[in-house]
């Protein structure tokens, strides 16, 4: 079982000092999360000169966000990652050529980062529902029938799923990846390959886009730039393509 514990003092002030550099901007989502409604589940590693790293716990996978450049970023990011681990980082392009300078880079997947700026009254939610705890047996079993990569213990608690059902089988979901004051990423989208193109998708991505927006959300969501299908399907949603990301798989 992993242990838990919220960050030190010093992890804090660094943290909070890097929060009034960039602000709420959607391009450092992931660091943003880690350093506030997700901070109790990351490790966190300081550097001599100012860098930081957090290790997020929760995927079975090695994850981290960062702020620094340089040998400080490389020792940083030393300290939360083993020699030859491979680890993933959701990145814009100042930070790609950050970390890309420090660590060897394996892959690079290009994304897309999309904003909803559609109307929310517009949306067709259909027969999507809210999904429950009791429900999670039913998303385990649809987030490996439909390949989602980062499906964790802990989905329902970063905000609303919502599902549609078909012959008492959960068909499609589509919920919320991470969640901030004021702005929440739609992730972990699936549809049974046996369900699929039947509208499925527009439900439930309809049905927490709206529950989102009621909370007074930004929206937000990430889509490889290679899915052109996924694209225009959330083009068509109401979201719009608003900056370059590209998730980096590298090692030190």
């Amino acid at each position: 079982m992993k242990q838990y514990a919220y960050p030190t003092a010093d992890v804090e002030a660094r943290a909070l000092a890097i929060r009034s550099e960039i602000g709420d901007d959607p391009l450092y989502l992931t660091l943003l999360s880690n350093l506030t409604t997700l901070a109790h589940r990351c490790r966190f590693a300081l550097g001599p000169g100012g860098s930081l790293a957090a290790r997020y716990l929760d995927l079975p996978f090695a994850a981290v966000s960062f702020y620094g450049e340089g040998a400080d970023l490389r020792t940083t990011l030393s300290k939360v990652l083993g020699a030859g681990e491979l680890c993933y980082a959701l990145l814009g392009e100042e930070q790609q050529a950050q970390l890309s300078s420090v660590t060897h880079v394996v892959r690079l997947y290009p994304e897309w980062q999309m904003v909803y700026l559609g109307d929310p009254a517009a949306l067709e939610p259909g027969d999507a529902v809210p999904l429950v705890a009791a429900d999670f047996p039913a998303m385990q079993a649809l987030a490996a029938r439909g390949g989602v990569m980062a499906f964790e213990a802990n989905a329902l608690e970063k905000g609303p799923y919502n599902g549609v059902w078909r012959d008492e089988r959960l068909a499609s979901m589509a919920g919320t990846h991470l969640t901030l004051e004021r702005m929440a990423e739609i992730g972990n989208v699936a549809t049974d390959p046996d369900y699929r193109r039947q509208g499925l998708a527009t439900m439930t991505v309809s049905a927490t886009t709206v529950a989102l927006r009621a909370e007074g959300m930004l929206v937000v969501l990430q889509v490889l730039k290679s899915n052109i299908a996924a694209v225009a399907f959330y083009e068509k949603v109401g979201f719009v393509r608003s900056r370059s990301m590209c998730l980096i798989q590298f090692e030190l």
